[in-house]
């Protein structure tokens, strides 16, 4: 009858793997077939497969079907310069520009969902790791599977609502500047009063003593054959007090908050859960 195999983010195939088959070579099978990169794991009735279970053996195997799930490796900045400029707190402030994230959920988003439902969760869990992850079905998936969805805080108009300031282009002052600035609530593991914002943005408050040479330039040197890398990279104000809130929720260092905010695409939920997961 042979044994379908459906991939979180859509599409599936349908393998007639042999008798005494073990899930470890399933997935090689499935691997190559749909050609995935990265780690794989198969699912099957909210659980996930031992490598070593023969794929026939599972109960109903036949008239159901087993999940794939695909967890991309990350990529990560190990080698950068940092320019910076001083920010005149005041002036920075004044010229924040509101720019919204897209409010709207992507079409696939109810196929999204019924593909994580199927893994055994709530449908309510499936949308909010849907949008932490930045609608990744992988990473939503790992997020789901990890047991960790409840112990990321989450902002009050996050993910999809977060509001991201950046420094305006121009010299002029946007209106809705101070509204954007007022609209930034966070939930009770966020929360920050005014002062706080302001000591945000306050120059001598920006970088710790380990930060201290960030001005400096780092660089990978030519090792094992390997290329010089070099890189300039310029952070806001706004994204460096991301970072700084990163560190003290994950307790890390900077370097590891900056990677972790990077590879999420500057989302910071997803960031935090990189760093504490």
């Amino acid at each position: 009858m042979g044994i379908i195999f459906k991939f979180i983010n859509g599409g599936e195939i349908k393998l007639e793997p042999q008798t005494d088959v073990t899930v470890k070579e399933a997935k090689k099978v499935v691997g190559d077939t749909g050609n995935l990169d990265g780690e794989i794991s198969l699912i099957y009735k909210g659980r996930i497969l031992n490598d070593d279970e023969i794929v026939n053996n599972l109960e109903g195997v036949n008239e159901n079907f087993i999940i794939v799930h695909n967890k991309h490796e990350k990529r990560r900045i190990d080698a950068f310069n940092f320019l910076y400029h001083p920010i005149n707190p005041l002036a920075a402030l004044a010229q924040l520009r509101l720019e919204r994230r897209d409010e709207t959920d992507p079409p696939n988003f109810e196929e999204l969902i019924t593909n994580l439902v199927e893994l055994g969760f709530e449908r309510s869990e499936c949308e909010r790791a849907l949008r932490i992850t930045s609608y990744d079905p992988n990473n939503a998936a790992s997020l789901l599977l990890s047991g960790s969805l409840s112990g990321i805080p989450t902002l009050i108009n996050a993910p999809n609502h977060l509001l991201q300031l950046n420094r305006s282009d121009d010299d002029s002052v946007d209106e809705s500047s101070d509204e954007a600035i007022n609209r930034i609530n966070y939930s009770s593991g966020y929360e920050r009063d005014q002062e706080e914002e302001e000591e945000l943005y306050d120059n001598s408050m920006l970088f710790d003593d380990e930060e201290d040479n960030m001005s400096e330039d780092y660089s990978e040197g030519e090792e094992d054959g390997e290329q010089e890398i070099e890189g300039t990279i310029t952070i806001s104000a706004h994204d460096l007090g991301e970072i700084r809130e990163l560190m003290r929720l994950a307790n890390t260092d900077f370097h590891s908050a900056f990677n972790a905010y990077n590879d999420s695409d500057r989302n910071f939920d997803a960031a935090l859960f990189i760093l504490t997961h």
